[in-house]
């Protein structure tokens, strides 16, 4: 048979470039975290430059692949998730993005049901897109809470807002607005698709008198009778 007329799986070159550059990324990450310990002055601001620049393009190739996954997802079992936890672990995370921010966190239990990696990126895209559409100084509130139905995490920014013309539009891939921040517009539309795979919404909500931008997360809550009856639908989740 000539090998050209064989079938050749679909290769998602998107994916396969994101991956391929994580392990070179990484290691230009360690070595500018070294140089700029070393470096002292304009010689460190430079470095440190250059290392938030780096770890921009790192977040950049996370929401691709993150994207990837969702294009390509499969059925997955989901487990018991505390939204607060989830909250706490991404606040760590991102406490270098978000220094000159005043960030605060107030994180109550809201159990739900879903694949704790992909409610890890769903919440990380909502905070980190208060940081990077607000400017230094910004005051940013993340509220996670429970009711006996639904469990919320409540991202509420003052900054500038939300423009007019982007509040219907602000879900989908690729739209961002003309603020200059970093991004690719594929955060929150990251963040509305892993809502509805976990069977909730995310909504824009305008704050009423306040400035700033206030999105909302609602998903269903884990109660004990589901708990203990085990049987939960298979959810849509990233492969």
């Amino acid at each position: 048979m000539n090998v050209l007329s064989q079938a050749v799986p679909a290769i998602d070159l998107q994916s396969v470039a994101a991956h391929e550059l994580r392990t070179p990324l990484a290691a230009v990450l360690v070595q500018l975290e070294v140089l700029a310990g070393k470096l002292e002055g304009e010689e460190a601001e430079l470095a440190l430059g250059a290392l938030r620049s780096t770890r921009r393009i790192e977040r950049l190739l996370e929401q691709l692949l993150a994207v990837s996954r969702l294009d390509a997802a499969g059925t997955r079992e989901g487990a018991r998730v505390d939204l607060a936890d989830v909250v706490i672990d991404v606040a760590d995370e991102l406490e270098w993005v978000a220094r000159g921010h005043r960030l605060s966190i107030s994180a109550d239990a809201a159990p739900v049901y879903g694949v704790r990696d992909d409610l890890h990126r769903l919440v990380l895209n909502m905070i980190d897109n208060a940081l990077a559409h607000t400017p230094i100084g910004t005051d940013i509130e993340v509220i996670v809470a429970a009711d006996r139905t639904s469990a919320t995490v409540t991202v509420q920014d003052n900054g500038p807002g939300i423009p007019p013309e982007l509040n219907s539009r602000i879900f989908e891939r690729f739209v961002r607005g003309n603020d200059g921040s970093r991004g690719c517009g594929l955060g929150l539309a990251i963040v509305r698709e892993l809502a509805e795979a976990h069977g909730g919404t995310v909504r824009l909500e305008h704050p009423g008198a306040q400035p700033g931008a206030r999105f909302v997360l609602r998903l269903p809550r884990l109660g004990r009778a589901q708990r203990a009856k085990g049987d939960h639908p298979r959810l849509q989740l990233l492969a």
